[in-house]
């Protein structure tokens, strides 16, 4: 249910979920800052709410997210910092909200979703990953600071089906190099989109 252990800060072990667990609410382990080890969500799982685990600092193992979800709500990951490896985004999702995964650790390989068509405003704000951004060709909106800054390494591809890149989508990333090509079906490049992106 939502609120289940919000604000339970004295929690200070290694969280196991039911393996028959179906939902996580919205709140569900919000400022849980003490579990601690891998974030690992239950197979059986397709939804997660918004800011479930938002400020779960203290996970410093790897995240594991099963590919039957299909929703997750804004800033579900949120803050939980010191989360390492990959990052593999469940293949159904087709909306990352706002903030879901911001200030997130990793430092690994991130993997979206085939059928992503949208990416919300901050949802990888402060990420640092060990990769090139490989986004989908199903992708048509980039919104504002999605992105920013952010780390990856290698080209970034723009998809041809792109319309929209928010405000500072990508200000601040350091980690691309080599040519920027803008998509022909490009719409809108709002203002500070590639800001100090020295590198290309």
């Amino acid at each position: 249910n939502d609120n289940a252990f919000r604000d339970c800060s004295g929690f200070d072990g290694i969280l196991h979920l039911p393996s028959n667990l179906t939902v996580i609410g919205a709140n569900a382990f919000f400022m849980c800052s003490k579990l601690m080890g891998d974030l690992k969500i239950p197979s059986n799982v397709t939804s997660i709410g918004f800011q479930s685990f938002i400020s779960c600092s203290g996970f410093d193992g790897i995240i594991t997210i099963p590919n039957k979800v299909q929703t997750i709500g804004y800033s579900a990951f949120s803050g939980c910092f010191n989360i390492k490896g990959d990052l593999h985004i469940p293949e159904d999702i087709e909306i990352i909200e706002d903030q879901t995964f911001s200030n997130l650790g990793c430092e690994g390989t991130l993997t979206l979703p085939p059928k992503l068509k949208s990416i919300g405003s901050r949802s990888f704000q402060c990420t640092k990953f060990k990769c090139s951004l490989n986004l989908p060709s199903t992708l048509k909106s980039i919104n504002s600071s999605s992105f920013m800054s952010s780390t990856f390494e290698g080209e970034l591809i723009l998809p041809e089906k792109l319309e929209f890149i928010g405000r500072s989508a990508f200000a601040n990333c350091f980690g691309f190099k080599g040519l920027l090509n803008i998509p022909s079906g490009l719409k809108v490049v709002e203002s500070e989109a590639f800001s100090n992106c020295c590198s290309f």
